[in-house]
């Protein structure tokens, strides 16, 4: 993973923040700023656990719907707490119509499978050791359904430590969303509300709440979100999916997004960056080429992209972006997902043959000759997403789309 000199200074500037001497301790949020999954939405579990669930239901209900609508129920039953994986899986048993010893497997499966996907992320856990390395004390304060013992488990195997408490909405009976359980927190730590600095990647828990309470708060965006606003590539996989993206025929593609999320965004960009890669050779290299290899039965359609695709194996920044995806594939997912349909992870490169910007498709000229860069240019084009999720949404869809991303001109 390369990191530009814009997230450089972006780093620093939040670690700046925890160097202030009215700063005595620093709460941070686990989930999205601490830790990570490699997928792209946080429902891509649950389509692991469809083959044990079949097992148990005879193959006649999707175990990820269930699970959603079961998450539902038990949030509209406890308006006043965050429901626990307990109460979220009692809802689970008598939606699917299974025993209650099933149901818990399935529980224990969830629990096994975050504890296994979950990765550390660098940004989060270097802001603390920065807090630690400043003397300052260390809390970690999480909304969360899980148990205690499971996230105790997830930050052993992240190898998060140094900090000296862990306040949990399932502990606690508390939320950060209406900024309770951060009261709880200042009286614990015998602190005023100025003396307290809280980091996390959910802008109402984590940063407006705190605010509401007199606390500081810094918002460390999730590695998700950051890659939907950024450039075109999920407007384009969208384009080419619909609502389909949602589906088990995408869960691979799915993970090979989640995956470039972590790989490109976990340390935060203060503005947008040019291009649809981030203008970084190793991004294309992990996301294209990276894309490409899960595709065993990959064969180019025309004789300029086989070009194109030697023409970038031969720059040594993108083909490290390559082994570094082949990496973390490996040490996110194994042979998971080998059986699964990989076809579409071809998408990110189909985006970068057709619509690549000029200052990206700078990296490889070198290794073209002039004709055949020429031709490539030609059937190059503009990629407007607005135009081509018009064809897959409804005006009110669309209009949510396009608010996750940034629409603006190529460089020239």
């Amino acid at each position: 993973m390369k990191i530009t000199e814009n997230q450089k200074k972006t780093f620093e500037k939040l670690a700046s923040h925890i160097n202030q001497n009215k700063i005595k301790a620093v709460s941070f949020s686990i989930s999205d700023t601490l830790t990570e999954m490699p997928f792209l939405y946080n429902t891509d579990l649950f389509f692991l656990m469809e083959d044990e669930f079949s097992k148990i239901s005879n193959g006649k209900k999707n175990f990820s719907a269930l699970r959603v609508q079961a998450e539902k129920n038990a949030v509209k039953n406890d308006k006043f707490s965050e429901p626990n994986i307990n109460a979220i899986y009692s809802e689970f048993s008598e939606l699917a119509g299974i025993s209650s010893e099933n149901s818990e497997k399935l529980m224990n499966l969830e629990s096994e499978l975050i504890v296994k996907f979950t990765c550390p992320r660098k940004c989060g856990i270097e802001l603390m050791r920065e807090a630690e390395r400043l003397n300052k004390k260390i809390v970690l304060t999480e909304n969360t359904y899980l148990t205690e013992e499971i996230i105790e488990k997830i930050l052993k195997k992240c190898g998060i430590t140094g900090y000296r408490m862990i306040f949990l909405s399932d502990k606690t009976g508390l939320s950060k969303q209406n900024g309770d359980i951060y009261q709880h927190v200042l009286k614990r730590l015998k602190l005023n509300s100025g003396q307290l600095l809280h980091i996390g990647s959910n802008v109402q828990a984590d940063l407006e709440a705190p605010i509401n309470q007199g606390i500081t708060a810094l918002y460390l965006p999730a590695c998700r979100e950051q890659l939907f606003k950024n450039g075109k590539l999920c407007g384009y996989i969208y384009s080419k999916t619909g609502k389909k993206i949602n589906t088990q025929k995408y869960f691979t593609l799915r993970c090979l997004m989640g995956m470039y999320a972590l790989y490109t965004f976990d340390y935060p960009f203060s503005e947008i960056p040019e291009g649809d890669f981030c203008m970084c050779p190793e991004n294309i290299g992990f996301a294209v080429l990276g894309g490409i290899s899960l595709y065993k039965s990959f064969s180019p359609e025309k004789k300029l992209m086989t070009d194109v695709i030697n023409a970038m194996r031969m720059d040594s920044e993108i083909l490290s972006g390559e082994c570094d995806f082949k990496k973390m594939y490996s040490e996110c997912f194994g042979n998971t997902l080998e059986k699964l349909d990989s076809e579409c992870c071809t998408l990110p490169f189909e985006m970068f043959f057709s619509h690549a910007c000029d200052t990206e498709r700078d990296f490889i000229r070198k290794n073209l000759s002039d004709s055949v860069y020429n031709e490539w240019c030609g059937n190059i084009s503009e990629f407007d997403i607005s135009e081509n999720i018009r064809k897959n949404k409804t005006q009110k869809e669309k209009n949510s789309f396009l608010s996750k991303f940034i629409r603006r001109k190529r460089k020239k």
